[in-house]
């Protein structure tokens, strides 16, 4: 079984347009990472600018590996797919000795071309070679570095306190929301805090709810067998719509189940696992568009994230457009070859990924319920 790695709050950013380097895990602010071509960052639906969500070390089988996940923030974008951007970026394994800057080459979903692959050793049916525990030490390493390096004291973000009272974090300073005076490629800067991570234990109640849904559903067509009066055409047509309605409950069960068990969970990280779904509708890629290689799951965003930074917002604006996403999960899928090592120019290679995304159902609960 792969392992799953939980992403939690940590520190808050002193100054969210702080920079740090791309070894950091963290929510908002400003990517760390090399000057692209401004056309990536711009929102597939609208065309306006995309915003930092998150940005995830993970380096797979080099050091030098993080995804980037970006968003719009614009009326009525948020809710759609288009809006939603994904970038691996990894060191070429061709450097440059000069340090001159140069646009770097990208690898689009859109993209035709034949690559050649740097990840030849990962092999999208059997996922038992990757490390798990090195990867999650690595993670874990880098995200004590941030953490030691810094001389700030804010408190992090909290849905619960020991007192039972729910802490809000602190509005930033007037003096160091400087977002609207700077000028950045990225869109709307939202609210930057760092992340840490653990793994995931599961609990048996959570296996046991899996096996306790099935045994109800097949007691239920044993009863249903029972009716000889109805037409068999119309019991599979009730069989067909309960099912469906029963697995629809059991998945969202199940969902809020292991969000239960870690109530701040801004990510889940499990390359090559499998993503934790709020819905059964997924559309999710079966294979690279450029290259024919299987997609991998790598990392979901929970509904968690969406209730930290609306609750840091200060511009009212801001906050309307927060209000915007309502997705239960965002889920990232990269290639299992990556599809990208051949350079042209520069130090880095940029990947833009496949983000599948899942709303809301009127039967789900808020972002905030899950912190009551």
């Amino acid at each position: 079984m792969v392992g799953i790695l939980l992403g939690l709050p940590g520190q808050w950013a002193e100054d969210e347009l702080e920079s740090s380097d791309h070894y950091t895990t963290k929510i908002g602010g400003l990517p760390d990472w090399p000057p692209l071509r401004p056309q990536l960052l711009n929102c597939c639906s609208c065309g306006a600018r995309l915003s930092l969500v998150a940005q995830v070390y993970a380096p797979i089988d080099m050091k030098e590996r993080t995804l980037y996940i970006f968003g719009c923030l614009m009326p009525k974008c948020g809710t759609s797919e288009q809006s939603w951007r994904a970038f691996s970026i990894q060191k070429s394994t061709k450097e440059k000795e000069s340090s001159e800057v140069a646009d770097l080459p990208v690898v689009s979903p859109l993209d035709t071309a034949s690559k050649t692959h740097w990840l030849d050793d990962v092999d999208g049916d059997d996922d038992e070679d990757f490390d798990f525990e090195s990867l999650a030490k690595a993670i874990a390493e880098a995200a004590t570095t941030v953490a030691s390096n810094s001389k700030k004291q804010n408190k992090k973000p909290s849905g619960n306190d020991s007192s039972g009272t729910k802490a809000r974090p602190s509005p930033l300073k007037s003096e160091t929301r400087v977002a609207d005076r700077v000028k950045v490629e990225t869109g709307a800067v939202v609210p930057c805090f760092y992340i840490y991570t653990k793994t995931e234990n599961v609990s048996k109640d959570v296996d046991r709810l899996s096996v306790n849904c099935s045994s109800m559903s097949i007691k239920d067509r044993e009863m249903g067998n029972n009716h000889e009066s109805e037409t068999e055409e119309a019991w599979e047509d009730e069989k067909y719509e309960y099912d469906k309605a029963l697995n629809a409950d059991r998945t969202y069960l199940k969902f809020k189940k292991r969000l239960d068990a870690n109530p701040e969970q801004c990510f889940r990280y499990s390359y090559g696992g499998k993503p934790l779904l709020a819905t059964e509708d997924l559309k999710s890629p079966d294979k690279c568009r450029h290259c024919d290689s299987p997609m991998l799951f790598e990392m979901q965003l929970m509904p968690p994230l969406i209730y930290f930074l609306h609750e840091a917002v200060v511009d009212e604006g801001l906050k309307q457009s927060l209000d915007n996403w309502d997705w239960m999960t965002l889920i990232v899928y990269t290639c299992s070859k990556s599809c990208a090592n051949a350079v042209n120019g520069g130090d880095w290679v940029v990947t833009e990924e496949c983000v599948a995304v899942q709303y809301e159902n009127p039967m789900n609960l808020d972002h905030a319920s899950f912190f009551k």
